[in-house]
């Protein structure tokens, strides 16, 4: 159930490049649209936003962010990801599909596109070794010790992608957090390649 928010020109406004969008999620309930449109503007030129609630009214903490540009999108992506908003960080990624993906998953279908593929090999961290009880927060949480990371991904097969703004911080990771553990599992790190 989708309530159109935040644009002079109803659903019309949603109607666009997907490459345009982003979805937010982790959102604190008490956020509003406008509250969101604020947030989100410091990345570029907000368009619309589309807050998800409930059908008794009550936010569902999630929202699709419509940007004037894919630039915009992709600058919001990258830098507003794990802000803060209220009481909570705030997860914001390419909007995948119409029906909400599942939070923290981190991973599309088919044609779909990832976010990583614009980073560089250089930038990302493979990681393997997870169990299905680790989220991407807590993956975060970890890798942050070493930098703040730009991207964290959780891949199929308990593997993940986490992407720092540098190689060198990349590198880092690889030297100082592999064989190091997140919940039960031992986590190996290594460089990105192919086997990802």
């Amino acid at each position: 159930f989708r309530v159109a928010q935040g644009g002079d020109s109803g659903q019309e406004a949603m109607v666009g490049s997907r490459e345009c969008r982003v979805y937010v999620g982790n959102l604190d309930w008490r956020i509003s649209w406008q509250e969101l449109k604020d947030h989100m503007r410091s990345a570029g030129d907000v368009l619309f936003v589309d807050l998800l609630e409930e059908p008794g009214g009550r936010s569902k903490g999630a929202a699709i962010v419509q940007y004037a540009s894919s630039e915009d999108a992709e600058a919001a992506i990258a830098e507003l990801h794990d802000t803060q908003l209220g009481e909570r960080l705030i997860l914001v990624r390419e909007d995948r599909e119409e029906k909400l993906p599942p939070r923290g998953k981190g991973k599309g279908k088919g044609k779909d596109r990832t976010p990583l593929k614009k980073f560089d090999a250089s930038q990302k961290v493979w990681v393997g070794g997870l169990t299905p009880e680790v989220s991407w927060k807590e993956l975060q949480d970890h890798f942050n010790t070493i930098a703040k990371t730009k991207w964290v991904e959780v891949l199929p097969k308990g593997m993940a992608c986490v992407v720092y703004p540098t190689a060198e911080e990349a590198a880092t990771a690889i030297a100082t957090l592999n064989g190091s553990v997140v919940g039960s599992a031992s986590l190996q790190v290594d460089v990105w390649t192919a086997k990802s």
